[in-house]
């Protein structure tokens, strides 16, 4: 059965799709192959290609104050500390009060062993009966 498309070998080795003397064959011709296209390894850029991508960085314009401040403002309440109402939790969607991601804080345990303060989940993970000092 003929087709058009070249069968799946994902994940085998030359070796193991055209035998041991074919394999090394294949080898020697995708070598040539690519030699001939340019060789194996990183490309560098020509000194001219160089002078025209720092023209055309000095073109390109810096940021303004105004779009800095715009940026600025919308980091407002993003990674800030910043808890938000209530009512903006329920304009949002969330919901409110009893959202973890939005204002609550996770109450403080403490470690019978160390007593570091830390939320439940962790200390039940790292602490109590799986601490460090428990055993000393």
């Amino acid at each position: 059965m003929f087709t058009s498309h070249s069968p799946n070998h994902k994940g085998k080795t030359y070796e193991e799709i055209y035998g041991i003397e074919e394999a090394k064959n294949q080898k020697v011709k995708r070598n040539a192959a690519q030699i001939a296209v340019g060789g194996y390894g990183p490309k560098h850029h020509s000194e001219d290609s160089k002078v025209k991508m720092k023209e055309a960085a000095k073109h390109k314009p810096p940021y303004t104050i105004e779009r800095l401040e715009k940026m600025s403002k919308s980091m407002i309440g993003k990674n800030t500390g910043k808890t938000y109402s209530t009512d903006v939790n329920k304009s949002k969607g969330r919901s409110g009060e009893n959202n973890g991601m939005f204002g609550r804080k996770h109450k403080k345990y403490k470690c019978k062993y160390c007593n570091k303060e830390m939320a439940l989940h962790l200390l039940n993970r790292w602490h109590n009966e799986n601490c460090k000092l428990k055993n000393i």
